[in-house]
């Protein structure tokens, strides 16, 4: 692919592969659906098309540097800087290029703090999914790859490099925690309250 004098998102999103893409953000794909991995849901309304994806069931929708921005918890911009190096597709991407940024306050990444609290968050959702009796969420949890993910961010020397390999795999597993503990907050506060579920 030929590269570009200047940032087009139109261009490069219509450029990637949806089932690619779907790959290395660790989503599952059955045909062009798959579970949305932004809400709850176990039969799949999560719709890829060419250049965008739709959720019928919460309606989540846009291109596919939107997903990656909104699955890695990055800017579009460093989504689609990231898209293009890991798919190596030769689109332009100059640092000093100006371009709209999210709202996200920009930090300095600390590599280190994200693979001590990714090993904290797996060993949590081994532990919590592991004793589970609700089917809806230990009916999809997968203990064995967790445990394997588990095991390598344990065995990594080099944090960065840990957080290009496993990221998108831990983030799957910060979301179902994060939807679970919200559930189960829900519970709490409709026994202890009497709130509407």
């Amino acid at each position: 692919m030929t590269a570009m004098n200047r940032l087009d998102f139109r261009a490069f999103n219509k450029a990637l592969d949806y089932r690619e893409v779907a790959r290395v953000l660790g989503i599952d794909l059955k045909g062009n659906k798959a579970l949305c991995p932004f809400h709850n849901e176990k039969t799949p309304s999560f719709v890829f098309y060419r250049d965008h994806y739709h959720c019928f069931g919460c309606h989540e929708s846009g291109d596919y540097i939107k997903l990656t921005a909104e699955m890695l918890c990055m800017s579009n911009f460093e989504a689609y800087k990231w898209l293009n190096d890991t798919f190596s597709m030769g689109f332009s991407s100059p640092g000093n290029t100006t371009v709209k940024r999210s709202f996200r306050k920009q930090q300095t990444f600390d590599y280190n703090a994200w693979l001590q609290k990714a090993k904290i968050d797996v060993a949590d959702y081994i532990r919590i999914f592991r004793s589970l009796e609700e089917t809806e969420f230990k009916d999809t949890a997968d203990i064995s790859g967790a445990e394997a993910l588990h095991d390598r961010l344990l065995e990594s020397d080099d944090a960065k490099e840990a957080f290009g390999k496993y990221e998108s795999e831990v983030a799957q597993i910060g979301k179902k925690l994060e939807r679970f503990r919200s559930y189960k907050d829900k519970q709490r506060n409709y026994r202890q309250f009497g709130w509407p579920e």
